[in-house]
């Protein structure tokens, strides 16, 4: 899962940075419109991003029986 948010994070900062010195962001109309709700939208996209990451990084690891188990671990030890 980690890894999944990780890679959707550098692309869409790669696509934001890639991007920034096409968008029109001077005009006015429907073109400056359509770059700046862009914009929006990537920052929404890479905030996602950073606080699914975080989230991940923020859950404690709990032992079971020697065996480190996640919260998120749905399986079910027998013992």
């Amino acid at each position: 899962m980690k890894q999944r948010l990780f890679i959707s994070l550098l692309l869409a900062s790669t696509l934001l940075i890639y991007s920034f010195g096409y968008l029109p962001l001077q005009e006015s109309g429907l073109a400056g419109m359509f770059a700046w709700s862009w914009l929006a939208f990537s920052f929404l996209v890479i905030g996602g991003n950073i606080y699914g990451l975080l989230s991940q990084m923020s859950k404690p690891v709990r032992m079971k029986k020697g065996r480190a188990v996640s919260n998120t671990d749905t399986t079910k030890v027998r013992g």
